[in-house]
């Protein structure tokens, strides 16, 4: 093997030597850098990283001193591009358009199949283990739930909620004696989040009334989150493209039907005819749609069939949408004929098949739910706030749909 005059073999060499050009062209980072040779991994390891973590937020595009000159907002506010890249706000003006979209046939079914499929069945509460005090915690909690408004299902539906806007928080309300009466479920959009460098979630700013409250404050659940992004993502992210595009569609529908909707009355008269007699006929034939009779010779032949020249635009509109409907459905439900009928041969069978995705998604969604909602925060919070922390918190599952 080829060496150097430092006993140094050749690749070790030119590594060493590229160090030392880096350490001339970046000094700043000189610190950082580990002399060559070194393989002291477990010292690499433990610099400098503090016992919270040591990798921070993402900073915003092109700001390389995001962090140290404090871009993000001094107080800590963050949003959903610390966590993860976005090329550009998508949808635009989100998440206030998600109310316009909810608003949309096909948007509205397939969120309320999902929720409702979600609700069919209450979750249950079981004992962390068989001793007596995991037995009274357990009980407690079951007690508590059944008091609020609205019961287990109430709690579940405005966890629910996530699916339209990526995230739902709800506020504990506790009485004088210091127990849970109530679990009060906002509005996502009026609230930011503020975290410290590290991504940790500190306080949440409720933002049309310049108020800031604990993180613990509140019942925080995030949907389809990446990264540990507090916002989520919603649903209608995904369908947003199709949603709009089917808006587009349906505009473009009722501009052709207003101008080739109705069938051009055309006539056939005899040759003979004079022109007062041709205008006469007309002006009865332009106010056809307000009359309720015509009267016609023999020699006069009326058509009034809407030609295939009309017809099959109006049925390539009627495609459009309902191409787009089915585009909604799957990015909602991952699926999309048990929200339409199918057609043609084996739809039964392919129904099966799409009714077993559905019950997928709705009990991973359940088990999520009550794993992070209902266990972790809720019943944790209830338990300690009762009991202490030291107490078993018990477990809250749904059902196993797939076993029904």
């Amino acid at each position: 093997m080829r060496r150097d005059s430092n006993g140094n073999d050749g690749n070790n060499g030119i590594f060493a030597a590229a160090l030392r050009i880096a350490r001339r062209l970046r000094p700043e980072r000189n610190a950082m850098m580990p002399e060559s040779g070194a393989t002291n991994r477990e010292d690499n390891r433990n610099a400098g990283v503090p016992a919270g973590g040591g990798v921070p937020l993402r900073g915003k595009a092109g700001d390389a001193k995001f962090w140290q000159g404090k871009s993000h907002r001094s107080d800590g506010r963050v949003t959903a591009e610390n966590y993860r890249e976005f090329d550009s706000p998508y949808p635009p003006d989100a998440p206030h358009c998600f109310e316009r979209m909810r608003r949309d046939a096909q948007v509205r079914a397939c969120l309320t199949t999902k929720k409702r499929a979600v609700l069919s069945e209450e979750a249950e509460i079981f004992p962390a283990d068989d001793s007596e005090s995991a037995m009274n915690a357990a009980r407690f909690v079951e007690t508590t739930i059944a008091r609020l408004h609205g019961g287990m299902s109430g709690i579940v539906s405005g966890a629910l909620e996530a699916l339209s806007f990526g995230f739902a928080l709800g506020e504990y309300i506790w009485n004088e004696g210091g127990e849970l009466d109530a679990i009060r479920w906002h509005d996502p959009t009026r609230f930011q989040f503020h975290a410290d460098p590290l991504g940790n979630l500190l306080e949440v700013e409720v933002m049309d009334a310049g108020l800031r409250l604990p993180y613990d404050h509140f019942v925080h659940y995030t949907y389809q989150s990446r990264y540990g992004d507090p916002y989520g993502e919603s649903d209608l992210v995904a369908a947003y493209r199709p949603w709009s595009q089917k808006d587009l569609t349906q505009r473009m529908w009722l501009r052709a039907l207003d101008r080739f909707g109705a069938p051009i009355p055309v006539a056939r008269v005899p040759s003979n005819w004079q022109q007062d007699d041709i205008d006469s006929l007309s002006r009865l034939l332009a106010r056809l749609q307000n009359e309720s009779s015509l009267v016609l010779t023999d020699d006069v032949k009326l058509d009034i069939t809407l030609d295939a020249g009309r017809v099959e635009p109006a049925r390539a509109f009627h495609t459009a949408c309902a191409w787009y409907d089915g585009q909604i459905a799957r990015a909602i439900l991952g699926q999309e004929l048990t929200t339409s009928g199918g057609s043609g041969s084996g739809s039964y069978a392919l129904g099966k098949v799409h009714a077993g995705v559905q019950e997928d998604w709705v009990q991973s969604l359940r088990s999520e739910i009550a794993a992070v909602v209902l266990t972790s925060q809720i019943a944790r919070r209830v338990v300690t706030q009762q009991f202490g922390a030291s107490s078993p918190c018990p477990v809250i599952r749904f059902p196993n749909r797939s076993q029904a």
